[in-house]
């Protein structure tokens, strides 16, 4: 608890940091919701969606006949749109006085190359363990691995690149501009935690996994919310949970192009279902991944990182 409170104070000082009065801080807001909005609206606009297509359909090798290029295709619609919300995310910090090294670490020095390390190491391990399970439980999942074809070769790392700066915005917009706001007013960790993960959790409900498993995709949104969340608030920075969420998109989109999916694929549906009941084996592992990122970035920061600390 104590580990807690020290680093949601820690956490907290980019907000005491900041400049202006709340009139600021509500203009930054304004133009944060703006700028997402006005994103939202380039997203639905055919001129450009049909531009984006050019480049991922024309530009790169592209198999049409080949599940995986057309998921990964699909796939990096979302994820690119997602991406550029860093924009207006970085833009409303400098509002306020603040930029995105101080919002990741406000009370030292931003640490990008741990958050990538964690993403890396994160990943490699999800990976082995997701492609063992699909290895030995495949069959009641309708899943078999599958070999990588070249046109999947080619895109998959400007995927994961746009995921890099998908889930790296994400943190900064939830664990970061809007956690480090709320706590302004709201210096409780626990609140923090609840406020906060609910706040992450809402606008991933419109996500397609939803309707092939409700009750196994919550609970992994539940989960997945507290753990990042936790991370920034008991560390006092944001580079673990960036690097836990890079990693865990890391490692789904590379299973869902190691196996053979069904028409129904969605991204991360490793976690969840296709057309399957989920069991508590499923459970198990969801708890597990979740665990596993928590304890392991909690293991880095306290026993290797924190005992640097100046």
């Amino acid at each position: 608890m104590e580990s807690l409170k020290a680093g949601t104070a820690r956490l907290l000082a980019g907000g005491d940091q900041a400049t202006g009065s709340i009139w600021r801080w509500i203009f930054s807001f304004a133009v944060l919701c703006g700028g997402i909005v006005f994103i939202h609206f380039l997203n639905r606009i055919p001129a450009v969606r049909h531009f984006l297509g050019w480049v991922l359909f024309d530009l790169l090798p592209y198999a049409p006949n080949d599940p995986q290029s057309l998921e990964l295709v699909y796939s990096s619609f979302t994820f690119i749109f997602i991406a550029v919300q860093i924009i207006p995310i970085l833009i409303a910090l400098r509002i306020v006085g603040l930029t995105a090294s101080k919002t990741v670490a406000p009370s030292g020095r931003a640490r990008w190359g741990l958050a990538i390390s964690v993403a890396i190491a994160i990943s490699l391990i999800l990976i082995f363990v997701g492609l063992i399970g699909i290895w030995l439980d495949g069959e009641r999942r309708d899943l078999q691995l599958a070999a990588i074809s070249d046109a999947v070769w080619v895109r998959l790392p400007v995927v994961l690149f746009a995921i890099t700066f998908q889930a790296a915005a994400e943190e900064l917009l939830f664990r970061g501009y809007l956690l480090q706001t709320i706590g302004r007013w709201l210096k409780s960790w626990w609140a923090l935690l609840l406020v906060v993960s609910a706040l992450f959790c809402a606008p991933h409900l419109v996500n397609a996994e939803f309707d092939l498993s409700e009750w196994l995709t919550y609970l992994h949104y539940v989960l997945v919310s507290l753990v990042f969340t936790g991370l920034a608030l008991a560390t006092g920075r944001l580079e673990y949970s960036i690097g836990a969420h890079i990693g865990l998109n890391w490692s789904t989109m590379i299973i869902e192009v190691s196996s053979t999916p069904s028409p129904e694929a969605a991204l991360g549906d490793f976690l969840y279902l296709r057309l399957w009941d989920p069991s508590l084996i499923d459970a198990a592992y969801v708890v597990f991944l979740n665990g596993f990122m928590l304890v392991f970035c909690l293991w880095l920061h306290f026993r290797h990182v924190e005992t640097r600390r100046v």
